[in-house]
């Protein structure tokens, strides 16, 4: 069974970092999200909900397995350990995701304990939306987002503030990409009048 990999890789050092910094901080934040140390099968449902929320949250997040909220329960178990499959899981986030999360799973010892750690990156070019049921955690159709405003939780966007904030980080992508490409393809954007009138007006303030 592929359980995900260990820290052993220096390919995954920048991100042991991270997790070692969020267990000793020990918070959760709309970045950082902690899971007791329990098998795949109960959580699977409530770490895909995270996955999804935290794919449509601005520079995207971190989900570990192995920490309670209140800090009383710390690490898994070998049992629990083997019950988390790689390929599954990805295959299983995927099932819910249109488009798929980009998610890296890595198992992180830390402490003298094992940690499965899930780095989770915004989305690419189009906001991911849950294209399924899944029990009482999710909602085919809903769009989910890691909470800014009190306790850090996923929730499915309700606010015209929130879908707007999102819809914002989406044409963000999108001109980054169109500029991209244009610039690619040799296009050069010409300057407004009123950006040629401030830059002169900068270099006269300058020389004089």
């Amino acid at each position: 069974m592929p359980i995900p990999p260990r820290t052993s890789d220096h390919a995954y050092a920048d991100l042991r970092e991270r997790v070692e910094t969020a267990l000793a901080f020990g918070r959760e934040l709309p970045s950082i999200e902690f899971k007791r140390g329990e098998a795949w099968d109960v959580l699977k449902l409530k770490l895909t909900k995270a996955t999804l929320a935290m794919s449509n949250t601005r520079d995207g997040g971190l989900l570990v397995v192995g920490r309670s909220e209140d800090g009383t329960e710390d690490g898994v178990t070998s049992d629990v350990l083997a019950t988390y499959d790689l390929d599954v899981m990805k295959d299983f986030f995927d099932s819910f995701a249109d488009p798929p999360v980009l998610v890296t799973i890595i198992t992180v010892a830390a402490g003298g304990r094992d940690y499965i750690a899930m780095e989770v990156r915004e989305f690419e070019e189009e906001p991911v939306i849950c294209k399924k049921n899944g029990g009482d955690e999710l909602q085919e159709g809903a769009i989910y987002i890691r909470a800014d405003l009190g306790r850090p939780r996923s929730n499915r966007i309700t606010s015209n503030r929130d879908m707007r904030a999102l819809l914002e980080l989406a044409l963000d992508k999108r001109e980054a990409r169109f500029r991209a490409t244009a610039e690619a393809r040799g296009f050069r954007r010409i300057p407004s009048d009123e950006e040629n009138y401030m830059r002169e007006l900068d270099e006269d303030l300058r020389d004089g």
